[in-house]
């Protein structure tokens, strides 16, 4: 009959171990393994929380900004024209309006120049440009023209220079307006590109460790279960009258230590055996010689 073998190869330091040990080590994998997933999913998570605040302090703050800007621009145009209209003197408080929301829009593009990116500067520079000539226009001659009521001049610096200023700075404002809202979209799209990108990184070491803990506790499994059959094929042979099998399990664990002990055993038997089919024969043939 065949006798089974698990031999010891390079896998002795885990078939030295008991059975308890080696269990201990599935279940010890497996605990690590969610462990990893735990910590990454973590740092991947504290990463996006990040990512969000950056989105919000350099994003949608810069678009707010931009959009107050807008605000002011507008404030200042209504209130120019109010100063033109309605005001008859330097004194009135309709001037004193306009001035102030030309100082605030001033600050603010101060506060934007520090605030902007260096591929946004040109574009702010531009609409600081046309706001200023806007400004020394409105607040200069075209304004002088409406105290003194002189209309004719007035309607005709309105739509020879007011106009198409205020609208190259309203176009340069758009512009703007429009490059830090897409360097917003931009970030808001990186940020669900690495998201996307932290699931698929969690999912595939989630995978990965489920397989090593699968994998290792397959190993260790295999490696008891062959242990047994091999006693198990021994033991049977034993019913069946075999004694010439033999388990020759190398491991160091209880498992092993019963083969080796059956292999003893079975060992034992087949020399008593023979000892007693020795002195059979012996008995036999004098028993012939004396009758």
């Amino acid at each position: 009959m065949s006798e089974p073998s698990t031999g010891r190869r390079s896998w002795s330091f885990l078939d030295d171990r008991s059975v308890a040990v080696k269990i201990a080590s599935a279940v010890l994998v497996a605990l690590l393994a969610g462990v990893l997933v735990a910590v990454v999913g973590i740092q991947r998570t504290q990463s996006m929380r990040d990512d969000a605040i950056a989105i919000r302090d350099q994003g949608m703050a810069r678009v707010n900004d931009v959009a107050n800007l807008r605000r002011s621009f507008l404030q200042t145009r209504l209130d120019s024209l109010a100063d033109e209209t309605l005001a008859k003197s330097d004194d009135s408080k309709e001037h004193a309006a306009y001035l102030a929301t030309v100082e605030a829009t001033t600050a603010q593009i101060a506060a934007l120049r520090s605030a902007l990116p260096a591929e946004q500067q040109a574009d702010l520079g531009e609409f600081e440009k046309n706001y200023r000539s806007y400004v020394d226009v409105a607040g200069g001659p075209y304004l002088a023209l409406a105290r003194q009521g002189k209309m004719t001049e007035f309607l005709a610096m309105r739509n020879s220079q007011v106009k198409p200023v205020s609208a190259q700075a309203q176009a340069s404002l758009d512009t703007l307006v429009g490059a830090v809202q897409a360097a917003a979209d931009r970030r808001v799209s990186g940020a669900v590109t690495s998201a996307g990108a932290a699931r698929t990184q969690i999912i595939v070491i989630l995978v990965l460790a489920a397989l090593v803990a699968l994998l290792l506790t397959w190993f260790i499994s295999r490696r008891i279960t062959r242990s047994l059959e091999a006693v198990g094929v021994v033991l049977h042979g034993l019913a069946d009258g075999d004694l010439t099998g033999e388990a020759r399990v190398a491991s160091g664990d209880e498992v092993g230590r019963m083969a080796r002990s059956l292999d003893e055993a079975t060992a034992s038997l087949r020399s008593l055996i023979s000892t007693i089919d020795s002195s059979a024969t012996s008995l036999a043939a004098a028993a012939e010689q004396m009758s």
